[in-house]
């Protein structure tokens, strides 16, 4: 079996438990209300890819350092100025890899 449909039954069986948790009054909901829940990703092909790099390649921890410090300070700045916050896949690798 590939590594996209494990990954992918794994995420159906996340969803699932975490539906199984909820009463059938609010599973309605959720679904009935899917596109406020929906998280659209802008894919932006060369950042991305480096973002990506930057998580898992095992020689670049310095970067991730010097990242994990820039990022820290942008994210600040966003929140004292109330601008919106794009949703980026090379921020959620940031957020979540680094």
């Amino acid at each position: 079996m590939s590594d996209l449909n494990l990954n992918n039954r794994k995420h159906q069986h996340q969803i699932s438990k975490s539906l199984a948790k909820s009463t059938a009054k609010q599973g309605k909901e959720y679904f009935s209300n899917i596109d406020r829940y929906r998280i659209i990703f802008k894919y932006d092909l060369i950042k991305d890819d480096v973002a990506i790099q930057l998580a898992f390649n095992s020689s670049l921890s310095e970067d991730r350092k010097d990242l994990i410090k820039w990022h820290t300070e942008d994210i600040k700045q966003q929140r004292e100025q109330n601008l919106p916050i794009d949703y980026l896949y090379k921020k959620k690798i940031q957020n979540k890899l680094i």
